[in-house]
């Protein structure tokens, strides 16, 4: 795996705008790594954590979901996941692009205090999520954009990428 991460790097560089998530290799062999995703294309297979270029799909670093680090259950995967994908675009001001599995907004904090931009949707129910901003249709705290949009479903969304200026400037 790692001769694998060293060529993707070694033969292409991702644009500014980069995406964090899973995906499925399609097995049907026997396999302590093989999982169940009935909401997914590839229903069963070994799951990845995939980063891949916004513009084009490239897969530029993936790593192999075993389901545990050494021999305890994992808490704060996602957090994890996205930080260990994304540590060589630290300090680039990269745009990374997540869905509500990883986000949170201890993560976007991290992020933004290592140079990576993070857009994304969220979970109003996620651990950590203010209270304050669960009925709330717009609000702005530790320079992230959290926004709500109704459209027959509640759609959430939080962004760090956003800076707004006074109209008065």
């Amino acid at each position: 795996m790692k001769y694998l991460q060293e060529r993707f790097s070694s033969v292409y560089t991702p644009g500014r705008n980069i995406a964090v998530d899973e995906a499925m290799i399609k097995f049907q062999g026997r396999s302590s790594l093989k999982q169940y995703m009935p909401k997914k294309p590839v229903k069963r297979g070994i799951k990845v954590w995939v980063l891949g270029d916004s513009s084009n799909g490239y897969f530029s670093r993936l790593e192999v979901y075993t389901g545990k680090k050494g021999n305890t259950v994992e808490h704060n995967l996602g957090t994890r996941v996205v930080n260990d994908l994304t540590k060589d675009f630290r300090g680039k001001w990269h745009t990374v692009f997540i869905d509500n599995f990883f986000n949170s907004k201890t993560l976007i904090c991290q992020l933004e205090e290592v140079g990576i931009y993070c857009v994304g949707t969220a979970r109003k129910d996620r651990k950590g999520f203010p209270e304050s901003l669960k009925k709330a249709k717009f609000n702005s705290r530790c320079d992230i954009i959290i926004m709500l949009y109704l459209s027959g479903q509640v759609a959430m969304s939080t962004s760090s990428h956003l800076h707004f200026q006074s109209a008065k400037q």
